[in-house]
């Protein structure tokens, strides 16, 4: 399935470039798919003993790369896995 997840990962590329906000009626669609395919895989998880996060829909545009990178000494600080 390597040929498959690479066509995904351009095709994804693709449409972040074109609109890197998710606000076309074809990124308003993405953004739900993946909501739901988030939503679908904590379903599908052993949550028992955890409060589930609530999933939804968020925008950060081109602030996101600078907000992940904050966020990851924190988590590596503070957080468990």
């Amino acid at each position: 399935h390597g040929h498959l997840i690479a066509l995904a990962n351009d095709t994804a590329k693709l449409a972040i470039h074109r609109d890197a906000e998710l606000t076309t009626p074809r990124g308003e669609a993405l953004r739900a798919l993946l909501v739901a395919q988030v939503r679908a895989r904590i379903a599908g998880m052993d949550t028992r003993g955890i409060v589930l996060p609530e999933v939804v829909a968020g925008r950060l545009g081109t602030t996101a790369c600078a907000l992940g990178a904050a966020y990851q000494p924190i988590v590596a600080r503070y957080l468990v896995e």
